[in-house]
């Protein structure tokens, strides 16, 4: 699943270049999901078979049902050295805020997902993984 949202990603790129959003004081290459539709279209299935399930199990009392959920902003990044590898610090705008690491570890160096609240400040995923976190986190 991870490689056909790269593939779907790549092919909607196919000229290789991305779109560019400025984060901070950092520029990132990427697109909103809902702008690629069969990204979109597989995004959505996704999320409604895999992870709207277990985030209604994880908050009962906030999601009565998973199929209420929906997705109101999501964005694919590319980080390259050449087209940004971070962004500041920030929280987003939502209740939830996930993270899905769609390569390989070993395909790049460094990574992770930065928070300053914990004691191991930076979190590394394994390809597929998901970290879930209140958006103000």
């Amino acid at each position: 699943e991870c490689q056909e949202i790269i593939d779907i990603t790549e092919t909607y790129f196919s000229d290789g270049v991305w779109s560019k959003l400025p984060s901070g004081r950092f520029t990132i290459s990427g697109s909103w999901i809902k702008d690629i539709i069969p990204l979109r279209t597989l995004f959505n299935t996704l999320l409604q078979k895999k992870l709207f399930s277990i985030i209604s199990k994880l908050y009962p009392d906030i999601v009565l049902d998973s199929s209420d959920l929906s997705i109101q902003s999501a964005y694919i990044f590319k980080y390259t050295p050449e087209s940004g590898e971070k962004t500041d610090m920030h929280m987003d705008s939502s209740l939830l805020s996930f993270t899905i690491l769609l390569n390989d570890p070993s395909d790049f160096e460094g990574g992770g997902t930065y928070f300053e609240c914990l004691e191991d400040n930076i979190i590394s995923l394994s390809r597929g993984q998901v970290i879930f976190r209140p958006a103000t986190l």
